[in-house]
């Protein structure tokens, strides 16, 4: 059964104390590209720049109230453990918060600074999964009450609380929620209140590609464990959805969606240099999953859950780079080279024909020449996506053996 109405309006009014209504603005850009009214629920303005303090704070108030509480313990890759900091240190309740070694420092340095003298930090494990489970042996050994970052009721019930918000600042009910996916905690709270306050709403679940457990989850009908998972989308990289969040989720009105790395980094760069809107790559998953919708949205009112804003700039290089290989504008081609005097100028003239798209060229590695040919890893950086098919054409044309690299020395160096 779906948690009620009732139950997500009295978390709203237990929550209300310590959280701020968030914006739902509209996006010109958006509504213009999709000929649509595109509306963005705005989570990276809460205090800790993501939802997850809503439902980190219903659990930590629903617990205190049934029973003296001196201390939590949570699993996080950085938003959760944010959302319990700020709860532990508004209702002064120790926390011990593990987290995995591969979180960025930005969101580390955050949750110190929430949770202050309330908080310990322990790093343990390189996904989320691993410390999870590290922290889930500690809570069982020592009897501390463990907060879930969406395997739980009390923590569905406050995420759900945005889906209230959202259809109160509209003022009508939406035709498309395209929301982002982790766990399964959002997905299964807003989708609850959107299924009972707007069922005619269509609720699209957007998830990295690269880990896909709703989405796989939802094909074989059961809850699965994935058994490898990219970490570059820190805030949705799970290898196993909730059990409770996907008993919810069966019965929602709900279409999954992938979004690649590549996409929501371009997503991510557009966003920023178009809107001036800093997200992380988790918290533009659902603008992502616009662009992979089935469905025609013209004229629709669409909602997109800007789900978190805890960005580390440091990580700036490597998001556009990614961006870049997934827009086309750039690539790597490896070029078999004749050992042959000029052979490589005369390569490189091709290349630079192209000179008004050309913005920047790279050679980055040559091998031992076998049978007379010496492989050549030639870095390429144009303007638009046409001005390389030019490029790979002229090559194809002069009788250059290349291919398209999947290799990026930028990527690997990080």
């Amino acid at each position: 059964m779906l948690p009620t109405l009732d139950e997500f309006k009295q978390a709203q009014q237990r929550i209300a104390a310590l959280l701020s209504e968030t914006p739902l603005e509209r996006s010109t850009r958006l509504s213009n590209h999709f000929k649509a009214d595109i509306y963005l629920k705005r989570e990276d303005l809460q205090q800790v720049r993501s939802y997850k303090i809503r439902g980190a704070y219903n659990k930590l108030l629903t617990l205190s109230q049934q029973e003296d509480v001196e201390q939590v313990i949570c699993a996080s890759a950085g938003n959760h453990a944010q959302g319990v900091a700020l709860s532990c240190a508004s209702l002064n309740i120790n926390g011990l918060i593990i987290m995995p070694e591969t979180t960025p420092q930005q969101k580390i340095s955050k949750v110190e600074s929430f949770g202050g003298k309330w908080i310990e930090i322990q790093l343990h494990g390189e996904t989320y999964d691993e410390a999870y489970h590290y922290a889930l042996r500690l809570a069982e050994q020592d009897g501390i009450p463990f907060v879930h970052p969406f395997n739980d009721r009390d923590v569905i019930l406050g995420q759900g609380t945005m889906g209230l918000e959202i259809i109160e600042q509209l003022g009508k009910n939406p035709d498309v929620v395209s929301i982002c996916v982790g766990g399964g905690g959002l997905l299964s709270g807003v989708g609850s209140v959107m299924a009972q306050a707007a069922p005619g709403a269509q609720l699209f679940g957007v998830e990295p590609a690269e880990a896909a457990s709703m989405s796989e989850a939802m094909k074989q009908n059961k809850v699965v464990t994935l058994p490898s998972i990219s970490k570059f989308v820190d805030g949705a990289s799970v290898a196993t959805i909730g059990k409770t969040n996907f008993e919810i989720c069966r019965q929602l009105k709900l279409q999954m969606l992938t979004a690649s790395e590549g996409a929501i980094c371009s997503a991510l760069i557009e966003m920023y240099n178009e809107d001036g809107i800093i997200a992380e790559p988790a918290g533009i998953l659902a603008v992502a999953g616009l662009y992979q919708m089935n469905i025609d949205l013209t004229g629709k009112t669409v909602v997109c859950i800007v789900s978190g804003g805890n960005n580390d700039i440091y990580r700036i290089q490597e998001i556009i780079e990614r961006a870049k290989l997934y827009e086309g504008t750039k690539f790597y081609v490896r070029v078999e080279v004749p050992q042959i005097s000029g052979s490589f100028a005369s390569i490189l003239s091709i290349i630079e024909k192209e000179h008004e798209g050309l913005v920047s060229f790279s050679r980055y590695s040559n091998s031992k020449a076998i049978n007379g040919y010496s492989s050549a890893l030639l870095g390429v950086e144009v303007k638009d996506k046409s001005f390389g098919q030019a490029i790979m054409k002229r090559l194809e044309e002069v009788g250059i053996s290349f291919h398209i690299s999947k290799e990026s020395p930028v990527l690997n160096g990080l």
